[in-house]
């Protein structure tokens, strides 16, 4: 089943250090109520976004915060990674850093502000979840919800993977056909 809010999403990015914050602490809200939920290091996944990262010697990001009336219900990255695109010699686009309450309309406009984002820098593929690399995070859990999470596996609530599945088809076609404008 797929939740939609009529409460209108407001989509921004990420250029405060308050903003910052409130994209690092959202995940505390969307998994509060879930036992299985074990909670990245908010430092490490901190550090990802500092300027020393070695990332941003071959690739740029751009973060996304999803509000409804002043509050953050969702979150997103959209990243260009150089060295991907000349390895497989596709402009290819990633997502990542993905979460949000459980409402469709708030993952739709967080899907589309990453894909304008990537066709804005050239790309006309995307894919994700991947958090910058495949080094990082990647893919959603599609089952098991109902235990805790192994070492190095994805950890996500149920409706993620039926909230991309419904928008890939549509956010593909959105990102080839202005990708050709």
């Amino acid at each position: 089943m797929v939740t939609v809010s009529q409460s209108a999403v407001e989509i921004r990015t990420v250029d405060t250090p308050q903003d910052a914050d409130r994209f690092l602490d959202l995940p505390q809200r969307v998994y509060a109520n879930d036992p299985n939920w074990v909670p990245p290091l908010r430092s490490s996944v901190a550090k990802t976004f500092a300027t020393d990262n070695p990332f941003f010697d071959y690739g740029r990001l751009q973060r996304f915060l999803a509000l409804r009336d002043q509050e953050v219900v969702g979150r997103i990255v959209a990243a260009v990674n150089d060295r991907l695109i000349e390895r497989e010699g596709q402009k290819v686009g990633l997502f990542g850093y993905f979460e949000c309450i459980d409402d469709f309309s708030v993952a739709q406009a967080l899907l589309e502000a990453a894909c304008n984002w990537l066709r804005a820098q050239g790309m006309t593929l995307v894919r994700g979840p991947i958090n910058l690399s495949t080094h990082n995070g990647c893919l959603f859990l599609v089952d098991g919800f109902d235990t805790p999470p192994m070492v190095l596996m994805p950890y996500n609530p149920p409706y993620y993977p039926q909230f991309v599945a419904y928008l890939r088809s549509r956010l593909c076609a959105l990102l080839h056909h202005r990708g050709r404008n």
